[in-house]
């Protein structure tokens, strides 16, 4: 694999490993359906019971929007090498750093008023598209900028691995997300991301499992997936809720 395929696999990764209309009822109160939904019901009704769920297994909204910061980082073994993709979140801002056998190789900064990457020192502003979409996964949790946002509509059920799941499409300019979400536990089990640029479309695809909670809230301990071929599985290996996060690791 070239060194620029490869580094280009690294964004599309860091990018992606690290995530409706308007709420017609209160975000703090999750409606369970009685029966699957539709795309035959009011559509920012069901997307909403969709994502108030989501939010509801993983620890409750209130105790999602009480956190401060998160910091995730997630390794796996890729060409021999360590590569560990870093994120850390605060309200707004996502920062995404990918290590190479533990040396900094990338930075992708999303905060609501820029959107760059840092590559050995160089900094280069994402374009104005995908900057928009970008702005959309910053922030503690990409569930909460759903409800708030009127892109995600819910498509329908299908099966993923034996189990059935909500859809739930984000339309973007440049980068697309669906989102798979077990009808019965709540929890999100796969997303897709497609990344248009240039004239080209590259799509990764995960499989989140084996949540486990850190101080009440639930986060999947595994992602698997297929890069350039090769079947991939992160481990998370560190999680900190409020703490190893500050202001200046979004300048």
């Amino acid at each position: 694999m070239s060194q620029n395929v490869f580094r280009r696999g690294l964004l599309v990764l860091s990018i992606f490993a690290f995530g409706i209309c308007r709420a017609q009822f209160k975000a703090s109160d999750p409606i369970e359906p009685q029966e699957p939904l539709t795309v035959y019901q009011d559509s920012s009704f069901a997307v909403n019971v969709v994502l108030n769920n989501y939010l509801k297994a993983i620890g409750g909204i209130d105790k999602i929007r009480s956190l401060k910061s998160i910091k995730l980082v997630y390794e796996t073994q890729m060409q021999g090498s360590t590569f560990a993709s870093e994120e850390k979140r605060m309200p707004d801002k996502l920062a995404q750093n990918i290590y190479l056998d533990g040396s900094l190789i990338m930075s992708v900064i999303t905060t609501q008023e820029e959107v760059y990457m840092d590559q050995s020192g160089t900094r280069t502003q994402l374009g104005e598209a995908l900057g928009e979409d970008m702005k959309l996964l910053a922030g503690l949790v990409l569930e909460l900028n759903l409800l708030e946002s009127d892109r995600a509509v819910l498509s329908g059920t299908e099966s993923v691995e034996g189990v059935m799941a909500y859809r739930v499409d984000v339309p973007g300019n440049t980068n697309s997300l669906s989102l798979f979400y077990d009808i019965e536990t709540g929890f999100k089990i796969k997303e897709i991301q497609i990344t248009r640029t240039n004239g080209a479309e590259q799509v990764q695809e995960a499989y989140l499992s084996d949540y486990k909670s850190y101080e009440g809230v639930m986060f999947p301990s595994l992602r698997r997936g297929v890069q350039a071929g090769q079947n991939i599985r992160f481990s998370l290996t560190e999680l900190k809720l409020n703490e190893g996060v500050k202001e200046t690791d979004f300048d």
